[in-house]
């Protein structure tokens, strides 16, 4: 895949996203947003067809293949340092 795919993701859709690599259940990012898990999944099944993937670990996979965590601390790969 090339570094310069655009997603074209929404802010919400990027907090979404990076809540997603973290772990969290949809219960778990509705209550940090303060809004309903119905709006969680809503903007993960656009967060899957703008990635065109089957399923969310497959979205973040695409993701991660196509740099969208590159040189940032967004990406899974990096731990953080003290």
């Amino acid at each position: 895949m090339s570094d310069n795919i655009n997603f074209d993701f929404t802010e919400r859709e990027e907090e979404i996203i990076n809540l997603i690599k973290d772990g969290l259940t949809y219960n778990e990012m509705a209550k940090t947003l303060y809004i309903t898990s119905s709006a969680v999944k809503y903007h993960v099944s656009h967060i899957i067809k703008k990635t065109k993937a089957v399923n969310t670990v497959n979205a973040l996979y695409i993701l991660l293949k196509s740099g969208y965590f590159k040189d940032t601390d967004k990406s899974p790969l990096v731990q953080k340092q003290n």
